[in-house]
């Protein structure tokens, strides 16, 4: 309880490796971290769904000692506290401690992820603030893709990460949502960094407003390298009584210092990453100016469909086209004087993103300009699909507009609009 009383802030991860390349690199990830200096005054939990042939690569931080077969596809989730190793005789001040093992835990389950913060965090490591850190695939508003195996950043066309296809299953946002408000109470994460593609989305920022404060995520791909791990944890152990704001926001400026393993993957992975911190507490305002918006649209749509190809190759955050940048997309708007009648409307959301969003990443690769605008992404993404399904039923279309911004916003009414002969 003494140890409890002490702790300004514990750090946990949530961790989905399914293939060997993931796993090398979560091991590469761990290994920055155990190098910090004096770790022990930071407690570092880890859930961590993985391989179990791989055990002995993770503990020991050896790339060369991953399984070279997964035939048998024995998956397990264990649970890891990162602690001062007094005896180490190798590179690493630290070491990687069982501390459980849940061969059943389900990592797409609300119910599990509430378990592991109840008892793993709570129960043990009670501090006055949290930071959690989210480690697989991203898609858009969920998390930890069953069966997924490569990397995290995979350029390739991504309309099938829109949604999750039938039969598949995912930790969607809402979920987490109700994981972390179940087991924190009142109580929200502090800070949440997404090592998943796209999750600066609007969806997902949406659902996670009641328990997260700060969201740090790309809008864009994030290689697989990640987040520049060495300089935060200091960060955190030198300055335990740093802000959330200031912590999110140092989050994404150290991007620009992380260290790569070669200099040419440094730059190129930069320059097509972009990531933002953004305050949660606005989202509920700006679904509020979400339905000014479309109320605004709705009496423009005949101008607006002239407009909207142009907008789109102009916004687009993925290549399917189905996801743009949303301040983008206003201010492409803005230019083209659809607000005119209005113009309160454009202002009022365009100003709420210097609330929303309190620091920017965004490589030198997004270099397009139309006049005085330059191209997205700001902060946000929204859905806006090229076309409505003209097959029934269509489940991922459904599933999608399951989304609680979808529910209670007027988006896709917008959306059904735009694309109706």
């Amino acid at each position: 309880m003494k140890h409890q009383k002490q702790c300004k802030w514990t750090v946990f991860f949530l961790i989905k490796s399914a293939g060997s390349a993931s796993i090398r690199e979560v091991i590469r990830m761990i290994n920055e971290i155990r190098c910090t200096e004096m770790l022990g005054r930071l407690p570092v939990i880890l859930c961590m769904n993985f391989f179990k042939g791989d055990l002995d690569a993770v503990l020991e931080g050896k790339e060369s000692s991953i399984a070279a077969e997964r035939s048998s596809q024995k998956f397990t989730t264990m649970f890891f506290s990162i602690v001062p190793d007094n005896h180490s005789q190798g590179q690493f001040p630290n070491k990687l401690e069982i501390i459980g093992e849940a061969p059943n835990f389900d990592i797409t389950s609300p119910r599990s992820i509430e378990d592991f913060f109840r008892h793993e965090i709570l129960m043990q490591y009670k501090a006055k603030h949290y930071l959690m850190i989210s480690w697989d695939h991203g898609r858009l508003f969920g998390i930890f893709n069953e069966g997924a195996e490569g990397l995290v950043a995979d350029k390739k066309d991504l309309a099938q990460e829109i949604h999750h296809e039938e039969g598949v299953t995912i930790l969607t946002m809402e979920e987490l949502n109700e994981a972390i408000q179940l087991a924190f109470g009142k109580q929200k994460v502090d800070v949440m960094i997404m090592m998943n593609c796209f999750m600066q989305f609007i969806d997902a920022g949406y659902a996670l407003r009641r328990s997260v404060k700060y969201l740090v995520a790309p809008e864009t791909f994030i290689y697989i390298d990640g987040y520049n791990y060495p300089f935060l944890f200091q960060l955190l152990i030198n300055k335990p009584n740093i802000t959330p704001r200031k912590l999110a926001k140092q989050v994404v400026r150290s991007f620009a210092t992380k260290v790569y393993s070669t200099f040419d993957d440094g730059v190129a992975h930069k320059k097509n990453t972009a990531i933002f911190a953004t305050d949660l507490r606005y989202y509920r305002l700006l679904g509020e100016l979400v339905d000014r918006l479309v109320d605004h649209f709705m009496k423009n749509i005949p101008q607006i469909k002239l407009l909207i190809d142009p907008a789109r190759e102009f916004c687009t955050i993925i290549q399917a086209k189905k996801v743009i940048d949303f301040f983008g997309f206003i201010s492409f708007l803005h230019k083209e004087n659809i607000f005119k009648e209005n113009p309160l409307v454009a202002s009022t959301v365009l100003s709420i993103r210097d609330l929303i969003v309190v620091e920017s990443f965004k490589g030198n690769g997004f270099t397009r300009q139309i006049d005085d605008l330059v191209n997205p992404p700001s902060g946000i993404s929204i859905h806006l699909p090229m076309a409505l399904p003209t097959d029934e039923p269509n489940p991922g279309f459904d599933d999608f507009f399951k989304t609680e911004f979808s529910r209670k916003t007027k988006w896709l009414e917008f959306i059904k609009a735009i694309n109706e002969e």
